[in-house]
């Protein structure tokens, strides 16, 4: 995927809630446009890193609860606001917290921090789709990405050392 948007997932709460970080730096390509004297990260891009943060909650929880193995597509954004932009340097703290899931139909809330100011807001409902509908090489590339996130420990752990000190 072009625009991988986590670079973490700090924490996971199944059933509950999500967060995830996204490092903006200067050498992202949308810079290159948007804008070049004064770079800010378009609202789109920031939806899109706020959505796929909480997939990985929601792809986590029907399968612990359901064993079925499905993706969140995203499939409707309310209440989307953005308060302040978003400039190079700056770390995304992207928490994600599960309203509700009914069927195939899963609803999440979700803050965009940087340093623990609020710089957007957000609920997105996600469709429920079997993960063999998606089966295609770039599907099976984020399926792979998601679990290296979520596998490797070691990498949350030094996140919370290096907070805590």
């Amino acid at each position: 995927m072009r625009f991988l948007m986590c670079d973490r997932i700090l924490k996971l709460e199944i059933g509950k809630r999500v967060v995830g970080l996204k490092n903006i730096t200067l050498s992202e390509d949308y810079f290159t446009d948007h804008f070049p004297i004064y770079p800010i990260m378009p609202g789109a891009l920031i939806l899109e890193a706020s959505a796929q943060v909480c997939e990985i909650l929601i792809h986590r929880t029907v399968k612990e609860q359901n064993g079925k193995d499905m993706r969140g597509v995203l499939a409707t954004i309310n209440k989307a606001k953005f308060r302040r932009f978003i400039r190079p340097g700056d770390q995304l703290i992207i928490e994600g917290n599960l309203d509700s899931m009914r069927g195939d139909i899963a609803k999440v809330s979700v803050e965009v921090k940087v340093k623990d100011k609020i710089v957007a807001t957000m609920s997105l409902i996600f469709a429920l789709i079997e993960t063999e509908l998606l089966a295609d090489p770039i599907t099976a590339r984020w399926r792979d990405t998601t679990r290296d996130f979520l596998d490797n420990e070691s990498h949350i752990e030094k996140m919370r050392g290096s907070r805590d000190k």
